[in-house]
């Protein structure tokens, strides 16, 4: 039953603050940070190794369905 918790609590990529959605406050909180010059693993969803507008468009997108989720890094 751990590893099925475990599991179950896995963020998908683009949810920065890891509450289980992505929002547009993922978006915000990536923006944030690339303002600040600031980097994270979960913030860099184009896979280009830097945390961008780019990063916040495309979790976005992927928030209303113009993109698929599986395009996310």
């Amino acid at each position: 039953m751990f590893l099925y918790d475990w599991y179950a609590m896995a963020s998908p990529y683009g949810d920065v603050n890891h509450d289980g959605t992505i929002t547009s406050t993922d978006a915000a909180i990536v923006l944030g940070m690339a303002v600040c010059g600031k980097y994270s693993t979960d913030a860099d969803v184009s896979g280009d190794g830097r945390g961008t507008s780019l990063d916040a468009l495309m979790i976005l997108q992927a928030m209303t369905g113009s993109i698929n989720q599986d395009r996310l890094n």
